[in-house]
């Protein structure tokens, strides 16, 4: 070999092996960098702001609020208690003010709703009972979730607990709640939620009811005419225990994303 040849074999080497080892060093970097190298190129030379961006997100929130009605399952529904008459309505039930959204990793989706339970049934006709809803944003404003980690790492930690006030909790049940409740409407929905996904499987014991929701199941079906049940969850549940209790409609409602729940007023 002449040593020419050699040289640009030598050189050649060099270069391929600083080629490699940059290529690599930027793998990590954008990685690590991922949401936000996202974030700052993803918006670069778009622009959102003007009247045909408007048209298709219109458009796709709706489309958003069709699919979702459609995906939401009738499990229950006897004596024609569904559809409900427009009116006065009880919202029961700590997750009527906790909306699952979503699920986790890649189910996440939005991390919040611009739409709730209540705006949904407001929008269809109804009117919800505003006493009840604050007794529960006072009891607990959100669900619990912990973020920990970093852009390319981050875990959440999920507060498994069901934080429901019992119905023997005078506290927040009070004499004159209940009773109010009562007088504005003979009619409960009572929402029960329940969050998982990837990574995050939901624990066996989330599966059913727990004591609270049973409890304040069965004061529905004895004290209301019409209850509807929501099930706002990402997995199947055990929900035997509302048959027995006599609840006439029971509805299964997964995530929603941001905007599907505007569907639920309309069923």
């Amino acid at each position: 070999m002449t040593k020419s040849k050699k040289r640009f074999v030598v050189i050649n080497g060099i270069v391929c092996a600083f080629l490699a080892a940059l290529f690599i060093a930027a793998n990590i970097v954008m990685s690590v960098f991922f949401g936000g190298l996202t974030m700052y190129f993803g918006g670069m030379g778009l622009d959102l702001d003007n009247p045909e961006a408007e048209v298709v997100r219109e458009e796709a929130t709706e489309f958003t609020k069709t699919i979702t009605g459609e995906g939401i399952t009738l499990l229950r529904n006897e004596d024609g208690a569904l559809p409900l008459e427009k009116g006065n309505v009880n919202l029961f039930g700590w997750s009527s003010t906790a909306l699952i959204v979503g699920g986790s990793g890649g189910s996440g989706g939005s991390g919040g709703a611009d739409e709730t339970i209540r705006s949904s049934l407001e929008d269809a006709g109804f009117t919800i009972n505003a006493d009840l809803w604050d007794m529960y944003v006072r009891y607990q404003d959100g669900r619990q979730t912990t973020k920990e980690g970093g852009p390319s790492n981050t875990t959440y930690t999920v507060n498994w607990g069901t934080p429901e006030p019992a119905i023997g909790d005078a506290s927040y049940y009070t004499p004159q709640l209940l009773a109010d409740a009562q007088e504005f409407s003979d009619t409960a929905i009572f929402v029960i939620g329940r969050s998982s996904g990837e990574g995050l499987d939901i624990p066996e014991g989330q599966l059913s009811l727990t004591q609270e929701e049973k409890d304040l199941a069965k004061y529905l079906t004895d004290t209301y005419e019409t209850v509807v049940a929501v099930i706002n969850s990402n997995s199947v549940m055990e929900l035997g225990y509302l048959e027995e209790a006599g609840v006439e409609a029971i509805l299964f409602m997964p995530g929603t994303g941001a905007y599907g729940v505007g569907s639920l007023g309309k069923i």
